[in-house]
């Protein structure tokens, strides 16, 4: 099963040239990268064009027309309709992944679950050595536990530990198939602030449908670059309120998605 792994990114370039550092180096490379641009800078039109040219695996890149705010489920809709792989994996684009990683949803992925992950934490003194670096040699197990990275639990591979687990999906580590997301329309492109929308709220609506969901935790692996708080409470509560007349109406079906109504 073809995996198409989604990349959303807003600005950050050099984080972006780390993931497909990290993608070149995959144990399996049966997958095609989709970056999907919340924006359409064209610094990240030329480091897309520029990776295309120097790395191995197809690279497909969609962008918006204009910087138009919070626009993520929007354009994550468009990497849904373009994606030629029967799994989709999301990732966002300050998140490194394991070599292992595509591998790992590889081996997992079916027709009808969900799956799974988390983020090792990096702290912000190894961020910045890897922007300067552009190194992903930086991100060994012996250097991040002596790091000041946190969530480091997360760096070994346990396939046996916490799949039973009941806590969700995050948007920057999961996976499903394609054919999934397409019979609930996608993503809800009433979410235009961040927050709840490219994760939270498509989870409630594939568990309406009775989709089984499995933590890989411990199995697919993704660095998170340390960054500050983008946003706050106020936009999350915002978008939970919202969230919250939609479960009340049954609306796993969302109406302003792939397809519009």
């Amino acid at each position: 099963m073809k995996i198409s792994l989604v990349v959303a990114v807003y600005k950050n370039t050099k984080a972006l040239n780390l993931i497909f550092e990290a993608l070149e180096s995959q144990s399996n490379k049966n997958f095609e990268c989709i970056v999907a641009e919340d924006d359409c800078d064209p610094e990240m039109k030329t480091c897309v064009d520029n990776a295309k040219e120097k790395y191995s695996f197809s690279i497909t890149h969609v962008k918006q027309k204009a910087d138009d705010g919070f626009r993520k489920c929007q354009i994550l809709n468009q990497a849904i309709i373009l994606a030629s792989g029967e799994f989709l994996v999301f990732i966002d684009g300050d998140c490194i992944p394991h070599k292992h990683f595509i591998r790992t949803y590889y081996n997992k992925a079916d027709k009808e679950r969900v799956f799974f992950g988390r983020r090792v934490m990096l702290g912000e003194k190894l961020t910045k050595k890897l922007y300067s670096n552009l190194n992903i040699s930086l991100l060994s197990k012996f250097r991040l536990l002596f790091s000041d990275s946190t969530h480091t639990k997360y760096l070994f591979k346990l396939p046996f530990v916490g799949n039973a687990s009941k806590t969700g999906i995050w948007g920057c580590n999961w996976g499903v198939a394609k054919s999934i997301l397409v019979n609930l329309n996608g993503f809800d492109e009433d979410y235009i602030l961040p927050g709840i929308g490219e994760d939270t709220d498509i989870e409630w609506r594939l568990k309406a449908q009775g989709i089984a969901f499995v933590s890989v935790r411990y199995e697919a692996i993704v660095f998170h670059l340390h960054h500050t708080v983008h946003y706050g409470s106020s936009e999350v509560n915002i978008n939970v309120e919202l969230m919250n007349k939609k479960k009340a109406a049954g609306k796993h079906f969302c109406e302003n998605g792939i397809v519009k109504y």
